[in-house]
């Protein structure tokens, strides 16, 4: 039976504008296929590249965040601001400091400088602040946390006075 069939079937002849339209729709079908292929070749590739460019963005933000350093820029007479981004600027008469203040922020305790624990606590505008004087460094220490952020900060060439003026504006 399956060779009589197939007899019958090598009999048969089709016209020759049937088989040019069967073997054009074949080729479009063909072409179909590879724009698909092609199209989702692409949109992977591009998901591919938005999640590492995503992966790498985050994996720098991270390990930016374990030690972020600010400096203060130098006060100039005409602005208001003092280049921290700890809020309020100081007023015209206040602005004779030389020297620019540190800022450090930590996100855990253990990176903070073993030498600030050792600050007295007093309290400034009700928060709680190590603060203290670091005579071989010349410099004002103070160290306090806000919003789960230990917040170190340093001033060279200030006195006491300007330094709790700056901790009592900015914090």
């Amino acid at each position: 039976m399956n060779r009589e069939y197939k007899r019958i079937v090598e009999q048969q002849k089709a016209p020759e504008e049937l088989i040019e339209k069967t073997r054009k729709k074949m080729k479009q079908l063909q072409r179909k296929k590879k724009m698909k292929r092609y199209t989702v070749v692409l949109a992977s590739a591009a998901c591919l590249g938005i999640v590492c460019i995503a992966g790498i963005q985050m994996a720098n933000r991270s390990s930016a965040g374990i030690y972020e350093k600010l400096e203060a820029e130098e006060i100039k007479e005409e602005e208001f601001e003092t280049g921290l981004l700890l809020g309020k600027g100081f007023l015209k008469e206040e602005k004779n400091y030389e020297s620019a203040f540190h800022v450090m922020k930590y996100k855990n305790i253990e990176e903070v400088p073993e030498k600030v624990w050792r600050l007295k606590e007093q309290e400034i505008r009700g928060k709680q602040i190590r603060f203290g004087y670091y005579e071989k460094e010349g410099t004002y220490c103070a160290l306090c946390k806000t919003d789960n952020v230990y917040v170190y900060i340093t001033g060279e060439n200030v006195t006491e006075k300007e330094m709790k003026k700056f901790l009592e504006k900015n914090l």
